[in-house]
């Protein structure tokens, strides 16, 4: 760990991380201060405007829920008619129900102090706490209230203090509702406690004062009584913001360090009033306190950090430079004048490998030309400066694919043979003007021929020179070592990175060899001159005809004329194929309909099929190892067929024994051919139809002979005879006459 720090090198990426990464930390730690400060104070803002804005809604609420408590009482047939009568005074029964009515309103709602109804036609004043009042007996207080509410004609929230120890909350309703001149008025009077209980149980701050005024800034309700009744002294810029701004919000007093938040009550002249101290956004929060000893550790912790990042960080060069240098004795060492001291050998070293790099060159390059035909990487665009590929890059690549079909001789391999196949491809192409490349790709029984050409070709000229190089090919490989071959050619590409689109078009090429047949020169140009296969489906029936008939030898014939009518056909190889999966797969469907068939060679098919090169190749596959076996199946299913259909025959002869039967009635019952039905006897039976019927009746007329009392014309009659006929047929099957086998065995 100490042979770290005599680095100079070391010493300054540790300086300068240091460095970063304090002045990192230290500017972070003070914008996050910043901001949540700033967050801080606005969220307790927020928090106390909520509070505030909930306790407008609850005492909204509240107030509301007291209108609505009265609105039955104040719509009472009983009041509204009490607002006309003058003499109300001296109607005692009628007084007691309306009395009545406003205790039970009292009941209905909570904390209520009394319900009043007064009537200034009749100057009477109903109360549920002290019944009916002359107007003239109410104190000058009542009076002057009630004459102010006169005088407003509206539904009107007012404080007052009915006694020195209870404060009330007066709503006052003039009658009938909606008149504008109005007959009566009913009041309700709420317990401020009602309110005050509201207040109480907000979240709001011990250090803080609230209260309810009205707009002529008396306070009206106050949890202190003293100061119920005065003014709030409030500024008269945020007495006028109150009033005419949003209903709830804050105001930041222009002397005092106080805040003051509000709420105004809808449809009243009451507002609520919160006071804090603005240090109480501050008081017990300890952000700067953590903030600072969060950065002290927050320091210390980056550059402990710090020096174990630079460590591993510096570790691979001090690792390199412990492997490359002897050790050094000063305190104090350059690393990049060490490094440099054996840069030379480093250098030395590759112009070595380059040199071998370059005596390698051919095989480099076939393994890489290789590995990118067969599209298993992508080198050109990877390895594109490569010296490789330098004489490549700005030519017009087209591909040859060779593929050896047969040996005339000893059969060749190994590098002699590979180094005979460039040899021949280059020397084929020199004439041309063409450097090709001959590459080997599936064990010397596959090359791709490179073909770069400096220019692009017109489509006429690119297409005789490259089908006139590829004759040529074919014919030195066939002169010089005795091979059968078909050449691919693929089209002429723009850019040299396409280079596998042309391998893929000559392999694609090299299939019409199905169509073609073996030993040609194909181009990919000639897939684009194809037809659209016509199936024979004619021959194809008569095939499955002859195979379901048992018909071996027009089974081959009506295959050998499918085969010559693909050949035919100037169609793809794909489309061959086709043809034979369709006939493969009629066959199949004829044998599966008698359930003759279980998986028959189907996994095997398909596979072997894409394996065959050639037309001829194809027919000798598929006629010996496809159709025999289908015919063997076939055969199989006739002979089962066969025994049920003569066994059906024989029972029908067995039910049916006392009529008369021929070959024909017979064969025209089971919808048969008669020569069909007399031969499907003899093969199965040994015996002909006339014999085996024969046999049948005598069998019946022995039974009856010794097991009935009928005469022996009843019984020839009985099994379809004359009696002469009958004679003679018992005597040659019995060698007795029918008298004398009933004597011998009744």
């Amino acid at each position: 760990m100490i042979q770290l720090f005599r680095g100079k090198y070391f010493l300054k990426i540790l300086f300068i991380f240091c460095t970063s990464v304090v002045s990192l930390t230290l500017c972070l730690s003070l914008t996050l201060y910043l901001i949540s400060d700033a967050h801080l104070e606005r969220q307790k803002i927020e928090s106390n405007l909520e509070v505030v804005g909930q306790i407008k809604e609850r005492i909204e609420n509240e107030l509301d829920f007291i209108q609505s408590g009265i609105s039955e009482t104040i719509v009472n047939r009983d009041v509204i008619q009490a607002l006309y009568n003058k003499q109300l005074e001296n109607d005692y029964e009628k007084i007691v129900p309306l009395n009545q009515k406003l205790i039970n309103t009292t009941l209905i709602l909570k904390n209520v102090y009394s319900a009043d109804l007064y009537l200034p036609s009749s100057q009477l004043l109903i109360s549920s706490i002290n019944g009916a009042t002359s107007f003239n007996n109410l104190s000058t207080q009542k009076k002057e209230l009630y004459q102010t509410v006169q005088a407003l004609r509206k539904p009107y929230w007012n404080f007052n203090s009915p006694s020195t120890s209870t404060n009330v909350i007066s709503f006052f309703q003039p009658l009938p509702v909606g008149s504008n001149f109005p007959q009566g008025y009913f009041s309700i009077h709420i317990h401020d406690a009602l309110l005050l209980t509201i207040l109480d149980n907000a979240s709001l701050s011990k250090a803080g004062d609230y209260y309810v005024m009205r707009r002529n800034e008396r306070i009206m309700l106050h949890k202190d009584k003293e100061k119920v009744g005065m003014a709030s002294q409030l500024p008269s810029e945020f007495t006028t913001r109150i009033l005419t701004g949003s209903e709830v919000g804050y105001y930041k007093h222009p002397t005092e360090d106080k805040l003051l938040f509000y709420g105004r009550i809808s449809d009243n002249d009451w507002v609520i009033v919160y006071e804090i101290p603005e240090s109480t956004l501050q008081a017990g929060n300890s952000l700067g306190f953590n903030m600072v000893s969060a950065t002290g550790m927050g320091l210390v912790l980056a550059i402990a950090i710090t020096l174990i990042c630079t460590t591993y960080l510096y570790s691979p060069l001090h690792r390199r430079l412990e492997a490359l240098t002897k050790p050094t004795n000063s305190l104090i060492y350059n690393e990049w004048t060490l490094l440099d001291s054996v840069s030379q050998g480093e250098k030395e070293r590759i112009v070595e490998l380059s040199t071998k790099v370059k005596e390698h060159q051919e095989q480099l390059l076939d393994a890489f030309l290789v590995r990118s035909l067969l599209g298993t990487q992508d080198l050109f665009h990877h390895n594109r400066e490569s010296a490789l590929f330098k004489h490549l890059q700005d030519k017009y690549p087209a591909v040859l694919v060779i593929e050896v079909e047969k040996y005339k001789g000893s059969e060749q391999k190994g590098n002699q043979f590979i180094m005979d196949m460039k040899r021949i491809c280059r020397d084929a192409s020199k004439q041309y003007d063409v450097k090709a490349v001959c590459v080997p790709i599936h064990d010397s029984q596959q090359f791709a021929v490179i073909l770069p050409f400096k220019k692009i070709l017109t489509d006429p000229e690119k297409h005789d020179i490259i089908l006139s190089l590829a004759e040529k090919i074919q014919q030195s490989i066939q002169k010089e070592l005795l091979l059968q071959i078909s050449i691919g050619i693929g089209t002429l590409q723009e850019r040299f990175t396409d280079l596998r689109s042309s391998y893929l078009e000559a392999m694609e090429a090299l299939q019409l060899r199905l169509v073609k047949g073996n030993n040609r020169v194909i181009s990919f140009e000639e897939l684009r001159y194809t037809d659209p296969l016509q199936y024979p489906y004619s021959i194809e029936g008569k095939i499955i005809k002859a195979l379901k008939n048992d018909h071996e030898q027009a089974y081959i014939d009506h295959f050998d004329q499918f085969v010559d009518h693909l050949k035919d056909q100037n169609c793809n190889p794909e489309s061959i194929y086709h043809a034979f999966s369709m006939l493969y797969s009629s066959l199949y469907r004829a044998l599966d309909e008698h359930n003759a068939v279980d998986n028959f060679t189907l996994d095997q098919f398909y596979p072997v099929l894409h394996q065959k090169k050639s037309l001829r190749e194809l027919k000798k596959w598929f006629k010996s190892e496809i159709l025999l076996e289908f015919l063997e199946k076939a055969e199989q299913l006739s002979e089962n067929r066969s025994g049920q259909k003569i066994q059906k025959v024989m029972d029908y002869l067995q039910d049916h024994v006392t009529e008369a039967h021929t070959l024909t009635s017979v064969s025209d019952y089971f919808d048969l051919n008669a020569s069909y039905l007399s031969r499907l006897f003899k093969q199965s039976t040994g015996k002909s139809f006339v014999q085996y019927l024969t046999e049948l009746k005598i069998q019946v007329a022995k039974q009856l002979l010794t097991e009935s009392n009928l005469s022996v014309s009843e019984i020839a009659a009985h099994v379809g005879y004359t009696e002469r006929t009958f004679s003679r047929a018992f005597k040659k099957i019995t060698n007795t006459t029918p008298a004398n086998y009933r004597l011998k065995h009744k």
